[in-house]
């Protein structure tokens, strides 16, 4: 069978057009993978990303956040999950505001979430919040695992933090322990292309 050169140059063009399209490709598809993991955590919480892409940041970088066991987002997109501290019934927290916020929004807020419940924002629900602290008999023995504790405190070069009602982990650094340890990992977690 003869070749002749206008095929030869089809061929070429189209396999080197393939060929630098296949490693975004795949880059894109790893990267879905990766933040498809999460870690469930002892109450039934997930942290996680709430998207693949979030065109408000840096780079489209989403940041991990706290969700409902059904994947539904309980720090919407607007704020951000800054710390947060867990316990076998309830995950405690600090949310903040993004840098374009200016409103009433715009301010540090402590949080609570315990399934039955939901999330209740201390500055909304003052009473509510302090109940589901003062109900959380676990929380005075912190359930933060002290691996966890550790690796927050190196990364930090800093004392290890007390355990405690409001030790405060770093969201990135419980993230990335947690996604890693397999008693909390999973890689099924619900994912949207872009936050809600």
């Amino acid at each position: 069978m003869k070749f002749s050169p206008r095929i030869v140059y089809k061929t070429a063009k189209y396999g080197l057009f393939i060929a630098l399209c296949l490693p975004p490709a795949w880059c894109i598809v790893d990267s879905y993978n990766r933040r498809q993991i999460c870690a469930e955590l002892p109450n039934g919480a997930i942290l996680g990303y709430t998207a693949f892409l979030d065109p408000t940041q840096f780079l489209w970088e989403p940041y991990p956040t706290l969700k409902a066991r059904d994947g539904t987002t309980l720090i919407q997109s607007e704020r951000h999950l800054e710390s947060l501290s867990f316990s076998r019934t309830t995950v405690y927290g600090v949310v903040g505001p993004r840098s374009s916020l200016m409103d009433s929004e715009g301010f540090y807020s402590s949080f609570a979430y315990r399934p039955d419940v939901g999330l209740v924002l201390a500055e909304r629900n003052g009473a509510l919040y302090r109940k589901i602290v003062k109900e959380d008999t676990t929380s005075k023995r912190s359930r933060i695992p002290r691996g966890l504790l550790e690796y927050h405190a190196r990364l930090f070069n800093a004392a290890l933090p007390k355990m405690g009602e409001h030790t405060l982990i770093d969201i990135f650094i419980a993230y990335n322990y947690l996604s890693g340890d397999p008693a909390y990992r999973r890689e099924d977690c619900p994912l949207d292309i872009f936050p809600q």
